[in-house]
């Protein structure tokens, strides 16, 4: 369909938003552990750990499996590749809101997000961890 494009967030088994390409969702939570998952033909999951005051990055990227697209997290951590991606493209990408068409959307096919994530969960694949270090005072291109 017309949203095949976009793969779901959710934190904690809930709707954050929908994304796609050159987009981002900002999310503010409290200091503890979250699951967040992207979720479209696969689901990948980023097991996280945040601390007060620090901004942590993550990319959801999508690389194409043998059959079809797979969906992962990748930390933007000091020194990783996901980091510089994102300092490259930073001027190209902008913020995503779900508009109220994409959150019913989302109401509907909930029950097939969570099922996807739950096999994707048991199976062990495409899962991420971030952790209190990987946080910073600041986005990690401001000066």
């Amino acid at each position: 369909g017309a949203l095949s494009a976009y793969r779901a967030l959710l934190t904690d088994g809930k709707f954050l938003g929908l994304i796609m390409a050159k987009t981002y969702l900002t999310w503010e939570g409290d200091p503890a552990k979250h699951e967040f998952a992207a979720a479209a033909e696969n689901a990948g999951i980023l097991d996280a750990e945040v601390e007060a005051d620090k901004v942590y990055v993550v990319q959801v990227a999508i690389h194409m499996g043998a059959w079809k697209p797979r969906t992962h997290f990748e930390v933007a951590r000091s020194g990783s590749e996901a980091l510089e991606e994102i300092r490259n493209d930073v001027s190209d990408l902008h913020q995503i809101m779900t508009t109220p068409e994409g959150f019913a959307w989302a109401a509907e096919n909930d029950a097939d997000f969570q099922k996807t994530i739950a096999e994707y969960k048991a199976k062990g694949e495409e899962i991420e961890t971030l952790t209190p270090a990987d946080g910073a005072p600041t986005l990690p291109w401001v000066k």
